[in-house]
């Protein structure tokens, strides 16, 4: 929930950027987004999608707020955009699925719940043969 809010605050500033506001406004802007977009890659790096690990790395780049990289308005005004755009459409992308853990898990071969698999570690029971 934290950090669907950051997210949105995230994405309001960059929509907000283009604007013309004080060059702390920018600053902050870019510590947040950069904020976001860091913690976003590492989350989609956890759930493996490899994909969206390059857009958020992408962003958290461009807008660094220790090394910046300096484009007249002009040329922010789409970044920003574009930044905003991808942000929402990873956050409403990452929505976990339902929990597979109320599923059995089965082997992928014979597709028989674990639970009923005999262990291989366990002696031969030649009782139960046929």
């Amino acid at each position: 929930m934290v950090f669907t809010v950051a997210q949105l605050a995230a994405i309001a500033l960059l929509i907000w950027a283009i604007g013309d506001h004080p060059y702390d406004y920018y600053k902050f802007m870019r510590f947040v987004v950069c904020a976001v977009s860091v913690f976003a890659a590492y989350r989609a790096h956890e759930v493996d999608r490899k994909v969206w690990v390059w857009f958020y790395l992408t962003i958290a780049v461009l807008f660094n707020p220790f090394a910046t990289v300096h484009l007249d308005r002009e040329r922010w005004a789409p970044i920003d955009l574009i930044a905003a755009v991808v942000l929402l459409i990873g956050m409403v992308t990452a929505r976990k699925p339902k929990s597979s853990s109320d599923q059995p898990k089965t082997d992928t071969l014979s597709a028989t719940p674990l639970t009923e698999q005999v262990e291989l570690d366990q002696p031969f029971d030649q009782s139960q043969s046929p």
